[in-house]
């Protein structure tokens, strides 16, 4: 059970940090987003005119969805370090709505599936040609639709558009000998239907890190409110003691001298007097 060490902390045992390592790993996953969309923005043709045309839906979609995964783990952070139960609260709510607009992301796809061209397309004219040429590299492809891309752009082919052993690459040469053919579409389409298990793994771990921040989220801040109640109940006992010691000693009545009687030995000091101080004789006086 949560409760106050002898600095005055929280004690909620070791939950803390394991939810502390989920989060930071929740986090550098929004941070290696960010920084490749950074890279991207960087990298690529458009502009900052281009950048709020409002057609790069795909780019639209990756900072959304990092600077989501980024403040929602920063201040699941803060609520675990502060120990607020306000910080806390925001993350669990946070992640659910993170949890339920990823699976509307997937039922969209499943029930779009004739958009999956135009959005793989968007994608592609929006990543810098690095990324193009790693999956050209990685998948044997070249250009979206095949070398016809660059040919109708007066471009010349990409390194990676050519076999790794072709020895006359070069600007002009296009021969299927030397050259992949089939665009990276097809490649792409058939490279999801064939390893669904791949990127099935990686939605399911990162559901599964998702599911794990939000039990220890939760089991941090029942711990917390926990504390805080006890914390709470003995300082109300402590300012009951203290009430209780204010009116038993404002309170007590003094006790009365005995009534005075007359007709009590006349040696016996009245109680109703106070007696005087008797001054000690002065130390030079003689007798």
């Amino acid at each position: 059970m949560g409760g106050m060490d002898t600095e005055g902390e929280f004690r909620v045992g070791c939950v803390k940090y394991l939810f502390m390592v989920l989060n930071l790993l929740f986090w550098l996953i929004g941070i290696g987003i960010i920084a490749y969309v950074t890279w991207l923005l960087a990298t690529t043709t458009p502009t900052t005119a281009g950048f709020f045309s409002g057609t790069m839906i795909f780019t639209y979609a990756m900072i959304s969805f990092s600077v989501l995964i980024f403040i929602t783990a920063m201040v699941g952070c803060i609520g675990s370090i502060r120990h607020s139960t306000c910080c806390l609260k925001a993350f669990l709510t946070m992640t659910l709505v993170f949890i339920f607009l990823q699976i509307g992301g997937v039922l969209f796809v499943y029930l779009q599936k004739n958009s999956i061209p135009t959005f793989l397309s968007s994608a592609w004219a929006e990543v810098n040609q690095e990324t193009r040429n790693l999956v050209q590299s990685e998948l044997y492809c070249c250009g979206f639709n095949g070398t016809q891309d660059y040919i109708s752009q007066g471009q010349d082919l990409d390194r990676s558009c050519y076999l790794a052993n072709a020895t006359n690459a070069g600007a002009g040469v296009t021969d299927s000998s030397v050259v992949y053919q089939t665009g990276c579409y097809d490649k792409l389409t058939s490279w999801l239907d064939t390893n669904t298990h791949v990127w099935g793994s990686v939605l399911g771990s990162l559901a599964l890190l998702e599911i794990a921040c939000i039990v220890t989220a939760g089991r941090v801040l029942t711990k917390i409110q926990i504390a805080q109640r006890i914390q709470n109940e003995d300082e109300e006992d402590e300012d009951e003691e203290e009430e209780d010691y204010e009116l038993t000693r404002t309170h007590t009545p003094k006790s009365d001298p005995p009534p005075y009687d007359p007709f009590q030995d006349p040696f016996t000091p009245d109680p109703r007097i106070r007696p005087m101080r008797q001054r000690p004789p002065p130390k030079n006086m003689r007798f």
